[in-house]
């Protein structure tokens, strides 16, 4: 992974290599419950599915198909089952990448909310807390409607 630094004046001035212990260690100070502190004092991710977890994991499944559905009833009127099939494959394909991109990035290097904390990891911290305002927008805006 490569980081650049740069001045004020937009020139970079050095290119680094970022260390791999830099990746696989969270510097942050947040404390969540989904973390554990293992036996040589590093806090480790847990590995446990409850019961409440998969029934919100199965709520969440219902909620997306049910989604869909509804959206797909206006779509089918437009476009036709052709119009309908070929968005819904294109929408599943999307989703199938992300996750399976998502999925092989927490296996290598396991921490706690993969999409924040890879974005700053991999990309750059500014992009994480862009990516943490976009996240807080957009929570805003669902729950005020």
């Amino acid at each position: 992974m490569w980081r650049s630094e740069k001045k004020h004046n937009s020139e970079i001035t050095e290119i680094r290599a970022i260390r791999e212990e830099d990746l696989y260690h969270d510097k942050s100070n947040s404390s969540n419950s989904a973390t554990e502190v293992g036996s040589t004092g590093e806090v480790t991710t847990q590995r446990k599915l409850y019961n409440r977890h998969l029934q919100l994991i199965a709520i969440g499944g219902s909620i997306g198909t049910g989604l869909f559905v509804t959206i797909g009833t206006t779509g089918l009127t437009v476009g036709g089952p052709l119009g309908l099939l070929m968005a819904y494959c294109l929408s599943t394909l999307l989703i199938l990448l992300l996750t399976s991109a998502t999925g092989e990035m927490v296996s290598y290097m396991p921490v706690d909310s993969p999409f924040l904390n890879m974005a700053g990891r991999v990309i750059d911290p500014a992009f994480e807390a862009a990516a943490s305002v976009n996240f807080w927008g957009d929570a805003e805006f669902i729950y005020s409607v």
